[in-house]
């Protein structure tokens, strides 16, 4: 009989043993590896000759003499709709400022 019980503390230690093993494990494959630099400026995007991007909904569209655009402060701004280029024309101090290339062909 003190056999048996010691076989049952014996087996209970193994037991618990192994699982702060693997415990153990899972939390230093949780741990951070080294982590890759991020760089202080971000990188431009280029956009292809001749693409612009609406000022309001940020799509990015052809920028040709039919597509819809308005002027602004000397600045040309291209529009998806005909909606975004009145929302533009109500508030464009608001929208001009979010990108300052936003709206014109690169």
């Amino acid at each position: 009989m003190v056999l048996l019980w010691v076989a049952i503390r014996l087996t209970a230690l193994v037991a618990a043993a192994y699982g702060l093993f693997l415990a153990a494990h899972a939390f230093i494959r949780w741990l951070p590896r080294e982590r890759p630099s991020i760089p202080a400026e971000p990188t431009p995007v280029e956009r292809p000759t001749g693409m612009a991007v609406d000022p309001v909904c940020q799509m990015p569209l052809l920028a040709r003499p039919e597509t819809r655009h308005l002027k602004h402060e000397g600045r040309t701004y291209y529009f998806c709709s005909s909606s975004c280029a009145e929302r533009f024309s109500r508030a464009p101090h608001r929208y001009a400022k979010r990108d300052p290339g936003a709206g014109f062909p690169r």
